[in-house]
């Protein structure tokens, strides 16, 4: 059996699958085709140069995003120029319960849902984001929005379940509590300390360099040469 990481190694082992036969692989990305933008000309293009930008996706209650929001609405006072960006897929209820809050918050202008993006153009949002975000409800099984915002040089924080901490480590934030008072102090953290955002920026691509779909491929082809030749 493959699973993605240690955190979904223990779960099993837990239902009874024996560990000798579980084999973890995690989840790559795609290196070979992730263009390279400027910080400067990605907000440029996306008409965002005067943002601090937030960036999560997809567009999901379970992803998260309420308590993105909320902790939006904790800081946006003393922060005018923080908007949340969002990308990916999403459902109507989402959406509804998304622009209730919006609209009774006055988050109009500090929001923005830019849709499904086509593949090409996925690493010029994550180059116009100063921050990733996945504040997930959901014991995410790796979290390819932080590998793939670690890859863009990007800051990222996750929320402590699942096997994010496993894959953000010491190079980004885990929260203590998934809360949005705990994402705020976070974010504002990171608003308030430009060094700490560059150093978690520079250590993301090296490390993220070793989830790649090459080397989650050449593990995959490696345990089935293992399986056929009985060893």
């Amino acid at each position: 059996m493959v699973t993605v990481s240690e955190f979904w190694k223990e779960k099993l082992i837990a239902r009874g699958f024996s560990k000798e036969k579980i084999t973890i692989i995690p989840n790559g990305a795609d290196w070979q085709n992730w263009s390279v933008f400027s910080p400067e000309c990605a907000k440029k293009e996306l008409n965002l140069s005067k943002h601090f930008v937030v960036y999560t996706s997809p567009l999901r209650l379970n992803k998260g995003i309420m308590n993105v929001l909320k902790a939006s609405r904790l800081l946006i006072d003393r922060y005018p120029d923080l908007l949340i960006m969002v990308s990916g897929v999403t459902d109507s209820r989402t959406r509804k319960t998304v622009e209730k809050f919006i609209n009774r918050t006055r988050l109009e202008d500090h929001f923005r849902y830019a849709g499904v993006i086509p593949r090409a153009r996925i690493p010029l949002y994550y180059a116009a984001s100063d921050v990733v975000v996945l504040a997930s409800l959901e014991e995410e099984g790796w979290g390819i929005t932080l590998l793939e915002g670690m890859m863009a040089g990007r800051p990222v924080i996750c929320s402590p379940l699942g096997a994010m901490p496993e894959l953000v480590r010491d190079k980004g934030i885990i929260l203590k509590e998934n809360t949005p008072e705990h994402l705020a102090k976070a974010l504002e953290a990171l608003i308030e300390d430009p060094e700490l955002r560059d150093r978690l920026g520079k250590a993301g691509p090296p490390y993220a360099r070793q989830f790649s779909y090459q080397a989650a491929a050449q593990a995959h082809l490696s345990l089935f040469k293992r399986l056929l030749d009985g060893s």
